[in-house]
C-alpha cells in the first residue's frame, strides 16, 4: 500500500501503530509526525516502493530518537527535494549514467540487440530477449508499437542471450488499446512496423558514427533526412496522434494507486518506441555529444562514491543512511548543487531541441500539392518529447503547494540571502533555487532562480550609483 491523494489517511493508523510499537515510540506522536509527512507530499512521493512510508525507511537507518527528531524539526519539503535527487541519481540502476566510452559500447550493443529481436518486434512489438547492459535503453527504445498488452512480464534464463521474456497477455487491456487505436489504425501499425524499425536502426547507425567522431554537427540533419525520406506529413501526423494514445495508457499504468496493474509491467515500461520516442532518442545522443549530461553526472557520482570508499554497486541504500555523517552529507550537498547546474544547462538545450522538432514537423515533411496551398491552415501537432532529466522535476518538485510572497522579487531575494547567511543554505544559488521552487510573487510564478539573483544585483547596483 502506498500513500496517494485518493488514499484516506485513516487507513494507515493500524500500520503506524504497529510501527510505533515496534520501535518503542508513542503512537500519538508518531501519528502526528506521519500526518506532517503526508502534508509535505513531496517526501512521500520520492519514497522507494520497497518501503511503505518514509517513516519505515528512516527507522531502517537511523536510531528511533533521531527519526522522531528529524521529522519533528526539519523542513520536510527541502529534504524531500534532496531525497528525490539522491534516489534518482545516486541510488537508481535505471539511469544511463556511464562514461563516454562505455556509452559508445552500450549503443553499439543495443543496435545489435535490436537486430537480434527483429522478428519478435515486427510480430508483437515487444522484444524477445532482455538487454542486460542497460535497462534504460531497453525501456525507452526497444519496443515497436505493440497492439497486444501484457498483464505481467517476467524473464527466464536463456542459453543464447542471457535472459528471455515471458509475456502473459491481457485480453481486456489489449481490446481497450484496439478500441482506442481503431481497427484500421491497429492494422496499419502492424503492417508498418518494419518501416519504423528501419528508421530506428538507421538512426542508431548514424548515432554510432557520430559517437565515434564525438561530433554532432550533422547529426540532426542526418536524422531528419532519414525520417523525411521514410515518412510523409500524413504519416507523421498519424503516428504522433497514435503516440498520444500510448502516452495516456502509460500514465494510467504508472499511477501508484493503480493496483490492477502488476508491478512488473511498471518496471518493464510501456513506451511504444515510436516516432516521439525516436525524436527523444536523437535528443538524448545529441545532448551527450554536445554537452555530456549523463557522462558528466557519471564522473560526479563516481567521485562521490570514491571519496566515501563505496563503489556504485553496492550503492548507498537510502538518503537517511547518509544523514548522521556531516562530512558525507556535505559532499552530497556539493553533488546536489552540481546536479542542478547540469540540469539547468541540459534543460536549455532541450527547450531549443523541442522548438526545432516542432518546426521540422511543420515544414520538412512532404505534403500533397493541394494541401501545400493552405499550409498555414495545417493543425498544430502536439509532440511529446522526453528530456529524461526533466521527468523528476515535473512529477515531483512542481507538485508542491507554493507560498505566495506579498513583496517584490528584490525583497524575496534579500530574505533568501539572509537565510543563507544564517546557515539555512550552503550557497546563494541554493537559496535562490529554494525561493524559485517554494514561492510565487503576488500570485505569479517566479521565472527562474536566476531572476531572483538579477533582481537583487540590479537593486544593489542602483544603490551604488547614487553615491
Amino acid at each position: 500500500m502506498n500513500v496517494s491523494k485518493k488514499t484516506p489517511i485513516g487507513v494507515w493508523k493500524p500500520e503506524i501503530k504497529s510501527l510505533s510499537e515496534q520501535y518503542g515510540q508513542d503512537f500519538r506522536t508518531t501519528w502526528r509526525i506521519f500526518k506532517k509527512i503526508n502534508q509535505s507530499r513531496l517526501l512521500i512521493s520520492s519514497n522507494h516502493l520497497e518501503y511503505l512510508t518514509p517513516l519505515h525507511e528512516a527507522f531502517q537507518f537511523l536510531k528511533p530518537k533521531k527519526v522522531m527528531d528529524f521529522f519533528k524539526n526539519e523542513d520536510l519539503v527541502e529534504h524531500g527535494r534532496r531525497k528525490i535527487i539522491f534516489d534518482y541519481t545516486l541510488n537508481n540502476p535505471d539511469l544511463p549514467v556511464c562514461g563516454f566510452n562505455e556509452l559508445k559500447k552500450i549503443t553499439a550493443e543495443f543496435r545489435t540487440y535490436l537486430e537480434n529481436n527483429r522478428s519478435s518486434l515486427l510480430k508483437k512489438g515487444f522484444p524477445k530477449y532482455v538487454f542486460s547492459k542497460s535497462r534504460f535503453f531497453e525501456r525507452e527504445w526497444a519496443k515497436l508499437y505493440y497492439t497486444r498488452v501484457p498483464q505481467k512480464v517476467r524473464s527466464i534464463k536463456n542459453h543464447l542471450f542471457g535472459r528471455k521474456y515471458i509475456y502473459r497477455w491481457s485480453s481486456e487491456m489489449s481490446s481497450q488499446l484496439t478500441d482506442e487505436l481503431g481497427e484500421s489504425g491497429r492494422k496499419r501499425i502492424e503492417s508498418e512496423r518494419g518501416k519504423i524499425f528501419d528508421i530506428k536502426t538507421s538512426i542508431m547507425d548514424s548515432i554510432i558514427k557520430y559517437l565515434g567522431h564525438k561530433n554532432s554537427s550533422q547529426f540532426w540533419k542526418d536524422s531528419l533526412d532519414i525520417l523525411t525520406n521514410a515518412l510523409s506529413y500524413a504519416d507523421i501526423t498519424f503516428y504522433l496522434e497514435v503516440d498520444k494514445v500510448y502516452r495516456k495508457r502509460i500514465e494510467n499504468i504508472e499511477r501508484i494507486e493503480n493496483t490492477e496493474v502488476d508491478f512488473s509491467l511498471r518496471r518493464f515500461g510501456m513506451e511504444p518506441g515510436g516516432i516521439s520516442d525516436i525524436f527523444s532518442l536523437v535528443y538524448f545522443f545529441e545532448n551527450e555529444v554536445k554537452f555530456g549530461m549523463w557522462t558528466t553526472l557519471s564522473k560526479l557520482r563516481n567521485n562521490f562514491y570514491i571519496k566515501n570508499k563505496k563503489k556504485p554497486t553496492p550503492r548507498f541504500e537510502s538518503y537517511f543512511e547518509i544523514l548522521p555523517y556531516q562530512g558525507l552529507y556535505n559532499q552530497f550537498l556539493n553533488f546536489y548543487e552540481s546536479y542542478f547546474s547540469l540540469h539547468d544547462q541540459s534543460h536549455t538545450l532541450w527547450e531549443q531541441y523541442d522548438k526545432r522538432v516542432h518546426k521540422a514537423v511543420d515544414e520538412e515533411f512532404s505534403v500533397p500539392y493541394t494541401y501545400n496551398i493552405k499550409r498555414k491552415h495545417k493543425p498544430y501537432l502536439e509532440i511529446h518529447l522526453k528530456s529524461y532529466i526533466e521527468q523528476i522535476e515535473l512529477s515531483e518538485l512542481k507538485s508542491v503547494q507554493k507560498v505566495d510572497w506579498p513583496g517584490t522579487r528584490y525583497e524575496l531575494a534579500k530574505h533568501l540571502r539572509t537565510l543563507k547567511e544564517k546557515g539555512a543554505f550552503k550557497s546563494y544559488t541554493e537559496a535562490y533555487r529554494y525561493g524559485y521552487q517554494t514561492y510565487t510573487i503576488k500570485g505569479k510564478p517566479i521565472q527562474s532562480p536566476d531572476s531572483l539573483k538579477k533582481a537583487f544585483e540590479s537593486a544593489a547596483n542602483k544603490k551604488l550609483t547614487r553615491y
